[in-house]
């Protein structure tokens, strides 16, 4: 057996290894099959190993290092090789932007030794640069902002008077909408019908594929159409609003207004311009009359109106039951005699009493007569 004293000295020995590890604990320490890349540290000149989550330089007073996770997409070692020696690489596809909408864009090396995005804002007339050159291009069509040239760029459809320093457009259609490439015959036919073909795209929120044209909408702007949603096989057309009635029981006395009988969903209803009224009982759904039909929507109109007092401005409805069928004919009985032996009716069945609980007095009750019945016994 251990002695305590023994016991807690093991027990602050391992707290204090742990909190050690702990503290000592860097995440690129952690093992695993890792490459060291052919390109030399821009910085220094030294080896770049790759880590768990960094290209790190290995001389430890050079800061130099490239993270491999970048907007949701892993950096491979060939891709950061490739980074380091050219300064740039790409278009890259597969990353994602903080709202979760995928983007493709090129990689760049700073001045500083860090990665920088580029979605090519030079080639399409973002910034200030000089203004691309058209005259080797054909036109797509007018704009329908200024009715200038519309013209093809690595990224987007772009207006010719929304490049360069002096801007008097902004008219600008991205080749590539919600993971669907917009074709340049596609541009061409929206810039003169307004409209395109019924394309597909992948929506952004639910990830699932969806169908729209591309518009020309009223400011200018490039929108979505959205096509006509057909109804499922077996549904009616607009719901219970829309549906057709089953039957037209006949003008009110009021206003002459028609008075529908309607399958609802919870049974059939008469319906007279915005009033809807319940059948009681759905079976005089077939037998309704409009005298019946009008005395419901003005049990439904009265404002102390209940269920009971519509039920009882209807008549009831006959009711055949098995039990009041006429007899059977004897060669029947004697058939099913003979077959199988009737049914003895059931047993009634016999109500028990159970005694009543007795109280706290009933028992009080019991023991002065048990005390009683003592004492006589005593004195005998």
């Amino acid at each position: 057996k251990l002695a305590r004293e023994a016991f807690m000295r093991e027990i602050v020995a391992m707290t204090k290894h742990i909190v050690g590890q702990a503290k000592g604990f860097e995440s690129d320490t952690i093992p695993g099959d890792f490459a060291t890349l052919a390109a030399s540290c821009p910085k220094c000149g030294s080896e770049v190993h790759e880590k768990y989550k960094k290209f790190q330089c290995v001389n430890p007073d050079c800061t130099f290092g490239l993270w491999k996770i970048l907007a949701g997409r892993q950096i491979e070692p060939h891709e950061a090789e490739a980074l380091i020696r050219d300064r740039e690489i790409g278009p890259i596809e597969g990353f994602r932007s903080k709202q979760g909408r995928p983007f493709s864009a090129k990689l760049k090396l700073s001045d500083a030794f860090e990665i920088e995005f580029d979605f090519g804002q030079g080639a399409d007339g973002d910034d200030d640069t000089e203004p691309p050159d058209f005259s080797g291009q054909e036109a797509l069509g007018a704009c329908p902002k200024c009715g200038s040239r519309v013209f093809e760029l690595r990224n987007s459809y772009i207006c010719e008077k929304a490049v360069g320093p002096d801007k008097s457009c902004d008219f600008r259609s991205g080749r590539e909408i919600l993971q669907r490439p917009v074709e340049r015959g596609q541009m061409q036919k929206l810039l003169a019908e307004k409209k395109t073909d019924l394309l597909q795209f992948v929506s952004t929120r639910t990830r699932r594929p969806f169908s729209a044209h591309l518009v020309v909408q009223d400011d200018g702007k490039v929108g979505f159409e959205f096509a006509a949603r057909h109804p499922a096989k077996g549904a009616r057309p607009g719901g219970r609003r829309g549906a057709p009635a089953m039957r037209v029981l006949g003008p009110h006395p009021k206003d002459r207004s028609p008075v529908e009988l309607h399958d609802g969903r919870y049974g059939p209803y008469v319906k007279h311009r915005a009033v809807n009224a319940t059948l009681p009982d759905r079976e005089r759904a077939s037998d309704l009359t409009l005298n019946e039909a009008v005395a419901l929507l003005a049990a439904k109109n009265h404002p102390h109106s209940r269920p009971s007092a519509a039920k009882a401005l209807m008549p009831p409805i006959k009711r055949t039951s098995r039990a009041t069928a006429p007899a059977a004919t004897g060669k029947v009985a004697t058939k099913r005699a003979a077959g199988k032996p009737a049914s003895q009716p059931p047993a009634k069945k016999v109500a028990v009493k159970r005694p009543a609980a007795k109280g706290s007095a009933t028992k009080k009750t019991a023991v002065k007569k048990l005390a009683a019945v003592r004492r006589k016994a005593a004195k005998a």
